[in-house]
């Protein structure tokens, strides 16, 4: 054999042994991070805390607030650096197959949170709600004050994945804690009522006044997570008598726990059910100063909630309560309130009904 050639093979075969010595320096293992661009490499990721995504860098541990902008490649993790690639790419369907992987079969328990992160935005955007559901379980696992800030939107009652997602949280509320069970069983109800499922809510509403809240500091939540989720829960419950037209249980449910509602989109939501419940108390009255109160109801959501998703049904019930009252005042007052749904929701349900609305005023008049 040739002694060059010989050499050569031994050499390379006795790399690990040098390695192992100290003699020649074993190939690091490294990740890299990138934040708007600007690159950290050969650094590793250690562990995701709060909204903070933890790393240890050449400088020393290091972090970064976790967001769109940043994006990571992970050595040992090829499917979830390959499912990054998809997400900057703006591939979003294969993102949700690469991340739900990720999320089911990692043995790192930050590169599961942060795919069911990454997989919760991608669904969303890509309409599969079945796998937006799947995410948000493991966040409610695994960081609830994450997930408490986004839960799925719900799609309408025809989709097909209202009975899978029903099933999939029902079973996660089994072997949850109170605290993540209060928080399962909030959206559980949601579900339950968009499907129609009047049974299944009632249950649910059990199930949500049975769980014991234990106090803040033993209950596995965050004060502001635990409180939040006391105001969802009763807002949800609330929302439910208003479901079975039990008008003054609803606004007993909103009135009794006021005081949590600190976050604008629940006080939103509390004027929503004030106002729902004094306009279906007032039934077919034609009494106007009940009928211009239940009005100025839903305009004061709009009032302090513009862009609020209930803005637009607020001002088409404002107006309909005015008509209803039945002077002209009032009823110019109506095709006033018509108009402005119509021309500024002219692409939504309620732009539509408002310009049927003020046609119909139009040619009675």
């Amino acid at each position: 054999m040739d002694m060059k050639l010989f050499c050569r093979r031994l050499f390379i075969g006795m790399m690990p042994l040098f390695a192992g010595i100290g003699l020649f320096p074993a190939r690091v293992q490294a990740d890299s991070v990138s934040v708007s661009g600007i690159m950290y490499p050969e650094v590793k990721i250690t562990k995701i805390e709060g909204n903070e995504l933890f790393f240890d860098s050449p400088r020393g541990e290091e972090h970064k607030t976790i967001g769109p902008k940043l994006i990571i490649s992970v050595d040992g993790e090829p499917g979830l650096t390959d499912a990054e690639k998809l997400w900057v790419a703006g591939k979003l369907p294969d993102a949700v197959d690469g991340y739900s992987k990720v999320m089911d079969s990692s043995s790192r328990p930050w590169a599961r949170e942060w795919a069911a992160r990454r997989l919760l935005d991608s669904a969303e955007k890509a309409n599969r709600f079945d796998a937006a559901v799947n995410a948000w379980v493991v966040l409610v696992q695994k960081n609830s004050a994450v997930a408490e800030q986004k839960t799925p939107t719900i799609p309408a009652a025809t989709s097909t994945y209202i009975t899978t997602a029903i099933a999939k949280v029902k079973s996660a509320a089994g072997s949850a804690t109170d605290s993540q069970k209060t928080m399962l069983l909030n959206f559980l109800l949601k579900l339950q009522t968009t499907a129609k499922d009047d049974a299944g809510a009632s249950e649910t509403a059990k199930l949500l006044q049975s769980v014991t809240m234990s106090p803040v500091g033993n209950s596995g939540a965050s004060g502001n997570v635990a409180i939040t989720q006391q105001a969802r829960t009763s807002l949800n419950l609330a929302s439910l008598e208003l479901e079975k037209k039990n008008y003054k249980g609803a606004l007993d449910g909103v009135q009794q726990n006021r005081q949590l509602y600190v976050d604008p989109a629940m006080q939103a939501d509390a004027l929503w059910i004030i106002a729902e419940a004094h306009n279906g108390m007032s039934g077919e009255s034609k009494n106007a100063p009940e009928l211009e109160n239940a009005a100025l109801d839903y305009m004061r959501l709009v009032a302090f909630f513009p862009d609020n998703a209930h803005a637009p049904s607020a001002l088409l019930k404002s107006a309909a309560l005015e008509e209803r009252v039945g002077d002209k005042e009032t009823r110019d007052q109506a095709v006033l309130l018509y108009q402005q749904v119509a021309t500024q929701y002219k692409d939504r349900p309620e732009g539509q009904r408002a310009k049927e609305a003020v046609d119909r005023l139009k040619a009675a008049h």
